[in-house]
């Protein structure tokens, strides 16, 4: 083997990984772009919450307790008898605003 098909050959094999790195690299840099992508999309406020169980189990224990509360001003709007028969109520609009807070409620 002469000095210049050492050299085609040295360069050829380089030329070969070096092509199959590049793709690899890339496919990898893909999955990892995906792979942030998807952890983005979730608020980085609740994520530090779930790392942190304590403050975790508080925000959601004062978000069940504001839904019990709300929930049971509701029950309570719905079970009220009226005895004023001159003008209707508008339990319709009660019932819209308690949903309303709940789905704020809920979102927060």
């Amino acid at each position: 083997m002469s000095e210049l098909e050492a050299i085609v050959a040295i360069f050829s094999i380089v030329a070969v990984f070096g092509t199959g790195g590049y793709i690899m690299h890339n496919i990898f840099k893909l999955i990892r772009h995906k792979i942030d992508k998807k952890n983005n999309a979730l608020d980085p406020d609740v994520l530090k919450e779930l790392k942190d169980y304590k403050s975790f189990k508080l925000r959601t224990e004062n978000r069940l307790r504001a839904l019990e509360h709300i929930a049971t001003i509701e029950e309570d709007e719905e079970n009220q008898v009226y005895i004023d028969y001159e003008s209707e109520p508008e339990p319709a609009k009660k019932s819209d605003e308690m949903k309303s807070r709940l789905k704020n409620q809920l979102k927060s």
